[in-house]
């Protein structure tokens, strides 16, 4: 993997703008909580990075698919649109490169905003003989994920990051997150989930 540290740019919108702004994670939404949740979350400019290309892919949203399909009943294709229309969570998850030591900084902490997984793979019927999911990316990295980890509740489709719109570094369009599992396992630029029965 090749590791790419933090960017020490500016942010679009000051962080606590963007928490005051938008719907807050489940037990969060009393306005006097701004100040602890601000103080948890990492700025997205300063949010790590860990990719298999230096350089990651431009994905046009217009175009972009995502596709479900293996052992399911009912094979899926969804645009960004119809992604996005669908009911939303706000979701606070922590995310950990698998090289990260002591002290390091390939942590962070995220609101992110995006799709319950469960919701989708509900809509595609899953047989019950699928025990994985396997995550294809627009960056040629596949990664696969126990089924009931994708299941379990907090596990989204990501489009959303601290109040703004998932940018190309961190996975636009859509990303997932599974909490619980380190980065590698919550990929990035995902155009197809398959259901299988194993990982080959």
């Amino acid at each position: 993997n090749l590791l790419f540290p933090r960017e020490r740019t500016q942010s679009r919108l000051p962080l606590e703008s963007q928490i005051t702004s938008k719907p807050r994670p489940a037990g969060f939404e009393d306005p006097r909580l701004t100040a602890l949740l601000t103080s948890e979350i990492t700025a997205t400019d300063l949010f790590y990075r860990v990719d298999i290309n230096p350089v990651p892919p431009t994905v046009d949203a217009n175009s972009w698919r995502l596709v479900i399909n293996g052992l399911v009943g009912r094979p899926l294709t969804i645009t960004y649109e119809q992604l996005k229309a669908m009911p939303s969570v706000p979701q606070i998850a922590t995310l950990e490169c698998i090289s990260n030591k002591i002290a390091n900084d390939f942590i962070g902490t995220a609101i992110w905003n995006g799709i319950k997984l469960k919701d989708l793979l509900e809509k595609s019927g899953v047989k019950p003989n699928a025990k994985y999911i396997v995550f294809r990316c627009a960056d040629g990295y596949d990664v696969g994920i126990p089924l009931e980890r994708g299941l379990q509740e907090g596990s989204i489709l990501a489009y959303g990051m601290n109040g703004e719109t998932l940018d190309a570094k961190h996975g636009y369009p859509v990303r997932a997150i599974i909490p619980g599992l380190y980065g590698m396992m919550n990929p990035k630029w995902i155009r197809e989930l398959e259901l299988t029965d194993g990982i080959y």
